[in-house]
């Protein structure tokens, strides 16, 4: 995939959420700070959250066809055992429980911007 392709795609994907913009999101791929994942004419990002308790290796976007972010799923998840994560967990619309039923959802995030 090209860099044009993924930048789009993340675009895309920053456009659904005010958290970030798509050159925050290049940053944080350039620092280090996630890791990028391309499967055909998809991508998604990940990141590591240490709690007191566990280790989650969080997916927080997701951008392009459904088929290509499922042949994903067992990549990170393998790759998150081996990193030393005790889950994996996603940050998504409510859509994303009805196509991961191997999931459970436990909160519900609620925001009001100020």
């Amino acid at each position: 995939m090209t860099p044009e392709r993924i930048r789009e795609l993340l675009a895309q994907a920053a456009g659904k959420t005010p958290d970030y913009s798509v050159d925050d999101l290049e940053r944080l791929i350039a620092d280090g700070s996630c890791a990028l994942w391309v499967e055909g004419d998809s991508v998604m990002l990940t990141e590591f959250v240490i709690s007191p308790r566990l280790a989650t290796l969080h997916v927080f976007l997701a951008a392009g066809n459904w088929n290509d972010i499922a042949l994903l799923k067992p990549k990170v998840e393998e790759w998150a055992k081996e990193q030393g994560c005790d889950m994996v967990g996603l940050t998504g619309r409510p859509g994303w429980g009805r196509r991961l039923p191997d999931y459970k959802a436990v909160t519900d995030t609620f925001v009001r911007i100020l």
